[in-house]
C-alpha cells in the first residue's frame, strides 16, 4: 500500500443521532491508497484498556474518520500500550458506521440525562452501574449505587438491618449498626490492600496496578549535630529553629523529667500552659471516634 497522508493530533468532530455529537483528538492517523486508514492512540498508563472493538474512544475516533474522509472504506484502530507490551487492534468497515453511531448515541444520551441528576441530588440506583471504574469517579463517596452494595454487605453481617437511605438515616440504633459494620468492612479492606501490596513487593505483577513508592519518613536522632551541620552550610541556629517544628509533647516530657520528684506532671502542664499563654500554640480541630 502507498501512504498518502500521515497526520498527528487530528481533531475529529463526530456527529451522532438525535442531535447529539462529540469530539476527540487522535494521536496519529495514516491514510493509504486513499481508501484505507490506520488510526493509532498511545496509552502510556498502567490501566487496562478495553479492546478497540468495545472501546468507546476507539469507536468515536473511527466514526469521526469515516465521517471526515468519505472515501475511506476501512479503518484499523490500534492502541499502543508500552506498559503492557501490547498493541490490541480491530478492523472496522464503512458498513459498521450505523452500529457504531447507535452505540455512541445511546451512551451520550444516557450520560446527558444522568449528569444533571447529580447536580440536583436526584440520582437513583436504577440510573447507575457500579463497577471497578467507580474508583475514578468524584461521586464515589456519595454514590447511592455504592451505598446499596455496602448495604447488601451490611445485611450479611446483620440480617435484621432495615431498608434505609444511607444518606439520611438518623435512627441511633441503625446508625450504630452501620458504624460497627463500617469498622468491620474497613478492617477487611485494609487487610486486603496490605496483602496486595505485600504480593507486589514480593514480585507479583498485577494486570493493572503497579507498585509505587510513597517514600519513607526520615527523623534526626541528634538535633544538636543537625544544627551544627546546617550552620556549616551558612544557616544559623536561629534561622533553623524558625522553620523547625519542635514536638511540644516530647519537650514537655523533657521539662517534666527535669522537675523535682512529685512535680513532674505539674511542671509539664505548667510549661504547656505558658506556651499557650504566649499565643504561639496552634491547635488542630479535636478528632473524635466511637468505641
Amino acid at each position: 500500500m502507498n501512504k498518502l497522508l500521515d497526520l498527528h493530533e487530528v481533531q475529529l468532530d463526530i456527529a451522532l443521532d438525535e442531535g447529539f455529537s462529540t469530539w476527540g483528538t487522535c494521536d496519529r492517523l495514516s491514510i493509504y491508497d486513499n481508501d484505507t486508514a490506520l488510526l493509532g492512540d498511545y496509552k502510556t498508563g498502567i490501566s487496562q484498556i478495553d479492546h478497540p472493538e468495545e472501546n468507546y474512544q476507539a469507536l468515536a475516533y473511527t466514526l469521526g474518520v469515516f465521517q471526515k474522509w468519505e472515501n475511506i472504506k476501512e479503518v484499523t484502530f490500534v492502541f499502543y500500550i508500552p506498559q503492557h507490551g501490547s498493541t490490541p487492534s480491530h478492523k472496522f468497515k464503512r458498513e459498521d458506521i450505523d452500529e457504531i453511531r447507535q452505540k455512541l448515541t445511546d451512551v451520550i444520551r444516557k450520560a446527558t440525562s444522568i449528569r444533571p441528576k447529580w447536580e440536583s441530588n436526584t440520582i437513583s440506583i436504577d440510573d447507575l452501574n457500579p463497577n471497578q471504574n467507580c474508583r475514578f469517579c468524584k461521586h464515589e463517596d456519595t454514590c447511592p449505587a455504592l451505598g446499596f452494595l455496602v448495604l447488601e454487605v451490611a445485611k450479611k453481617i446483620e440480617p435484621k438491618i432495615p431498608e434505609v437511605d444511607l444518606d439520611t438515616v438518623e435512627d441511633p440504633q441503625t446508625v450504630e449498626t452501620l458504624y460497627n459494620i463500617a469498622k468491620i468492612v474497613s478492617a477487611w479492606a485494609d487487610r486486603h490492600k496490605k496483602r496486595a501490596v505485600d504480593m507486589a513487593k514480593s514480585g507479583v505483577a498485577f494486570p493493572t496496578p503497579r507498585l509505587r513508592s510513597l517514600g519513607a519518613t526520615s527523623s534526626v536522632t541528634d538535633t544538636q549535630r543537625l544544627l551544627e551541620i546546617a550552620e556549616s552550610f551558612g544557616v544559623t541556629k536561629e534561622e533553623a529553629l524558625d522553620i523547625a517544628l519542635v514536638p511540644l509533647g516530647k519537650l514537655g516530657k523533657l521539662i517534666g523529667d527535669k522537675a523535682q520528684k512529685g512535680k513532674k506532671s505539674e511542671m509539664q502542664q505548667f510549661f504547656v500552659a505558658t506556651v499557650e499563654d504566649e499565643g504561639i500554640l496552634q491547635k488542630s480541630e479535636t478528632r473524635y471516634t466511637l468505641s
